[in-house]
C-alpha cells in the first residue's frame, strides 16, 4: 500500500509503517493522507484529513461511486461548528462540520482495516455522499 501526504509518499509494508506515517504533521499540525493499494487502479482510496486530534475519513470505492464520509458517533446533532482541515496542500483549506469528525483511534482503525481488506471499516459510521 502507498500513502501520499503533504511531505511526500511512503510505501507501507507493516502496521508500524502505517502508524508512523499517520503521525506526520506539518507546522500547522495538519495533514491529508491518501491511502491506495499498489495496483494500476487508484481506487479504492481511503482519504484521511487531520487537524490536531480531529480526523475525517472519506472512502471512495469505485470511479462511478461518489464515496462515503465518516460520521461522529457522539451526539453533535445540534452542533453547527465547522472545523478547518487542509486538503492536498497546506494552503488548500476546507471547513467540515464537526458531525463528521472522528477520533484518531478510529481513523487509525480505518487505515488498518483498509490496509488489510481494501474496504471500509465496520467500526465507523459512514454516510454515503
Amino acid at each position: 500500500m502507498t500513502v501520499k501526504h503533504f511531505l511526500g509518499m511512503r510505501a507501507i509494508e507493516s502496521e508500524e509503517d502505517l502508524d508512523a506515517v499517520l503521525h506526520v504533521r506539518n507546522h500547522d499540525r495538519m495533514n491529508a493522507f491518501e491511502l491506495t493499494h499498489d495496483s494500476d487502479e487508484a481506487l479504492p482510496t481511503l482519504s484521511l484529513l487531520v487537524n490536531w486530534d480531529d480526523w475525517v475519513a472519506y472512502f471512495f470505492p469505485t470511479p462511478s461511486h461518489p464515496g462515503h464520509v465518516s460520521t461522529s458517533r457522539e451526539d453533535k446533532s445540534a452542533s453547527t461548528e465547522l472545523l478547518e482541515f487542509a486538503l492536498t496542500c497546506p494552503h488548500d483549506r476546507v471547513w467540515i462540520p464537526k458531525t463528521r469528525v472522528i477520533s484518531g483511534q478510529l481513523a487509525q482503525e480505518a487505515a488498518a482495516c483498509f490496509w488489510v481488506t481494501r474496504g471500509m471499516t465496520p467500526h465507523l459510521d459512514w454516510l454515503e455522499l
